[in-house]
């Protein structure tokens, strides 16, 4: 969603300036094309030679320098005004409580203010700071400018600060700085409308330390969350035993453990409101029918009674029926075969708007892959495939296909 974008890192003179060095990184695996700016007081942590040979671009770091502007690009006496237009986007991080103040106030004394001033691209903030300096009054009150301009500010996080005390300020993980880059590109094709989504595995409980489950990690349906987030939704995820951490974009997450508590969950969530529900959670179809509130001791033998557990699709399209509830109820098919007539089947027997599918015997996709390949099957009979892709990918053109096939 970001190749070939036109990223402005904005560095600032703050000891989590190594993040910089490690966010370029990923996003040059992405195809994004990064300058570097720098304040002067930032050079002293890292030299502008290291931005530039990870860039492969010149480095803005002094206003005055004559042979920053021959190595320009684009030549010019107002190298700012040059790559202000050249940005999609400006980052600043980390983004100290001096260059927030500044940038908040329109002072432009050093390159990266500078650069803030004169851009009219899409800005994002990573503060990093003390604490106390993060807390306090001023800074508050400059990022509260900062956002009504229009900037996106990533909130710090709470972690061991640079004297060794712990607080909120800590600068945040490079794998969600670059979720919230992905972030300012993103259609808000979603907006307005409320998206819940299930994800993970269920466990039916046999006894203490044995359960029925399925290998899914959740990836698939966290991606889903974290897509729709972006594309503007007020997502919901309701997630089984999963190792994985919400996406940061996700304010309302709830974990459950069976796939009775995933049911109540999701029943909840219902409301009078525009919804888009997608069941990408792999809900275990069978519980033991006696669950031992004891360890069983290792036998040679031994029966084990199944039952079904509760459909919980079949359950919430009663209750949208019954109640008329504007909800769009997407269901998502594991299968090793007849994959396309078995979504089918569900969808007629479980009143389904739509259906993915795939094919989880295939080992390169699917159940603890980072890849997905899926079929999208409408009640009308109609079929999309979404090829193999990272699961972010696939999430991305999942989403984009089920909103092009929502008329309203």
């Amino acid at each position: 969603m970001i190749e070939k974008k036109n990223i402005v890192i904005g560095v600032t003179g703050g000891v989590a300036i190594y993040k910089a060095l490690e966010v370029i990184s990923v996003l040059k695996k992405r195809d994004v094309h990064i300058r570097v700016v720098q304040t002067e007081d930032s050079t002293k942590f890292i030299p502008p030679l290291l931005f530039e040979c990870l860039t492969n671009s010149p480095v803005f770091s002094d206003i005055f320098k004559s042979d920053f502007i021959s190595s320009s690009p684009v030549p010019t006496s107002a190298a700012h005004i040059n790559w202000a237009s050249w940005a999609d986007a400006l980052v600043v991080m980390p983004a100290t409580a001096n260059i927030i103040a500044k940038i908040a106030h329109g002072i432009a004394d050093d390159p990266v203010s500078l650069l803030a001033l004169a851009t009219k691209a899409k800005k994002l903030c990573v503060p990093a700071m003390h604490s106390a300096m993060y807390e306090n009054s001023a800074t508050q009150e400059n990022i509260k400018k900062l956002t009504e301009r229009g900037w996106k500010v990533l909130e710090p996080v709470k972690g061991k600060l640079a004297c060794g005390s712990y607080g909120k300020g800590h600068i945040t993980e490079e794998n969600i700085i670059v979720d919230a880059i992905e972030d300012l590109f993103c259609e808000k094709l979603f907006s307005g409308w409320k998206i819940i989504i299930t994800a993970g595995p269920t466990r039916e409980y046999i006894d203490p330390v044995r359960f029925i489950s399925n290998p899914s990690s959740g990836m698939m349906g966290f991606s889903l969350a974290n897509i729709a987030a972006k594309m503007g939704g007020d997502v919901t995820l309701i997630s089984g035993c999963s190792h994985l951490s919400p996406p940061y974009n996700i304010k309302n997450f709830i974990e459950v453990e069976n796939t009775e508590q995933m049911k109540d969950k999701v029943t909840k969530e219902l409301k009078d409101k525009k919804t888009l529900l997608l069941m990408a959670a792999a809900v275990s179809n069978f519980k033991a029918e006696k669950r031992f509130s004891q360890k069983i001791k290792k036998k040679e033998k031994m029966t084990l009674e199944l039952v079904q557990t509760e459909d919980i699709l079949k359950t919430v399209h009663e209750i949208v029926e019954t109640k008329k509830l504007p909800v769009k109820i997407v269901g998502f098919a594991a299968e090793t075969e007849n994959i396309e007539q078995n979504a089918m089947q569900k969808i007629e027997e479980k009143g389904l708007w739509a259906c993915v599918a795939n094919d989880v015997s295939r080992k390169d996709i699917g159940f603890s892959s980072l890849y997905n390949e899926v079929d999208i099957i409408f009640k009308d009979g109609r079929k999309i495939h979404i090829k193999k892709d990272i699961k972010e990918k696939a999430a991305y053109n999942i989403l984009k296909e089920i909103k092009d096939a929502i008329k309203d």
